[in-house]
């Protein structure tokens, strides 16, 4: 594999994850249910003036239907034109301020660009696998230089199960991981960003009573789940805005 190959295959990662995220999940998030401009009047006054605030005016805010089936969520995408996300029902359901703790946590997510980082290492492996081939060859055409020959079925069987089952399921733990460390990251900022913590905790926990989602997880569950659970959500949210005080 030559130098140019090793050149083009980051940038051409990097093109991907830019495409995805700036016109694939837009697109996708602009299907039904279609998002709407926000309908409530003081919330929108609410909102700009947070925006303002974290100097984020930018920031494009739609709301969308899901009363019917009780989806309560928020998201943002986009890395130029960025926008945020809101379901009617998390709107009605939670106050002023818990929508404005989710609001700059969603506004964190999009100044950190961590959309864009999500989904750069996701589609890392591609270039990692094509770098482990290659090591893998070059290991292999070395040894055999030295004389050992390696031809017999345990051996390749043993390569098969490290590079189609050890290294994918070592990536995905750190994929996760990040995925976590990146809802962590979000709840400082917000609690940074002077919001009363027990507001975040406050419209979090409403969050996942409205989705019936549980409030702990088992630790085989945490470590593959996207999100840390409430429970250990909470407890570092508390010990985090402890920290801040001293």
């Amino acid at each position: 594999m030559n130098i140019w190959m090793w050149i083009s295959i980051p940038l051409f990662t990097l093109a991907v994850a830019v495409i995805v995220v700036e016109y694939i999940y837009p697109w996708r998030n602009s299907r039904s249910p279609t998002p709407i401009p926000l309908s409530h009047e003081h919330l929108r006054h609410t909102i700009n003036e947070c925006l303002a605030q974290q100097n984020a005016s930018e920031i494009v805010i739609f709301e969308f239907a899901s009363k019917k089936n009780k989806y309560a969520n928020a998201f943002a995408d986009g890395m130029f034109k960025k926008k945020i996300y809101f379901s009617d029902y998390f709107l009605h359901e939670l106050t002023c301020e818990e929508v404005k703790a989710i609001l700059v946590h969603e506004i964190c997510h999009l100044k950190n660009y961590h959309l864009f980082v999500q989904m750069l290492m996701l589609i890392m492996p591609i270039p990692v696998g094509l770098f482990a081939v290659q090591i893998t060859y070059s290991v292999v055409a070395a040894i055999e230089i030295m004389g050992f020959h390696l031809t017999s079925p345990l051996y390749f069987t043993v390569i098969l199960i490290f590079l189609i089952l050890i290294i994918p399921i070592c990536y995905l733990t750190f994929y996760l991981n990040l995925l976590k460390l990146h809802e962590r990251h979000a709840d400082e900022y917000v609690i940074k960003s002077g919001i009363n913590p027990d507001v975040l905790i406050s419209a979090l926990t409403k969050l996942h009573n409205l989705n019936d989602e549980p409030k702990s997880l088992s630790k085989l569950e945490e470590k593959f789940s996207t999100h840390p659970s409430l429970e250990n959500r909470i407890k570092y949210i508390n010990e985090f805005a402890k920290s801040m005080v001293k």
